[in-house]
């Protein structure tokens, strides 16, 4: 497992959340989110039993995960380990796939934070690079491998 980046600077952290606090409707972004997705790739669709519980909870973790990442949370990288894990109950999903899953959320992050994005994008961009680095690593990484322990 990597170890934690070192935390932005706590500027950086602090416009990461104005964004976060800017978004008035969540739950439109994170359709947003997913319907951008599954036209994308239509094929992943029927993973999905229950879209309105996964809505929500996806692009929840997505954003928990890379404010931790950003903030330098140690348990971040095992969170991405077991998130991937849990995922292969669903079938082989392409390492392409999470980036997109990760690119599409820090998209609809922009537009809804509007003019508070320039602030904020160079530490999103950042912790999307570190959680797509994260979760490539554990995809690609042989099933039946020891996986990476939280800390």
């Amino acid at each position: 497992m990597t170890a934690a980046a070192a935390p932005l600077a706590s500027a950086k952290l602090a416009a990461m959340s104005d964004c976060l606090m800017a978004v008035s409707d969540m739950t439109a972004l994170s359709r947003r989110v997913f319907n951008r997705f599954l036209a994308e790739y239509p094929d992943e669709s029927p993973r999905f039993i229950n879209v309105d519980a996964a809505v929500l909870r996806m692009t929840d973790e997505t954003f928990v995960l890379l404010y931790a990442l950003a903030s330098g949370e140690t348990w971040a990288a095992g969170s991405a380990a077991h998130w991937v894990d849990l995922h292969r109950n669903y079938g082989p999903i392409a390492s392409a796939r999470y980036r997109a899953w990760t690119a599409l959320c820090v998209a609809e992050l922009e537009v809804a934070s509007g003019s508070l994005w320039q602030a904020a994008a160079p530490g999103w961009h950042q912790a999307a690079a570190q959680l797509d680095a994260l979760l490539v690593a554990e995809n690609e990484r042989p099933q039946g491998t020891s996986q990476p322990a939280c800390q």
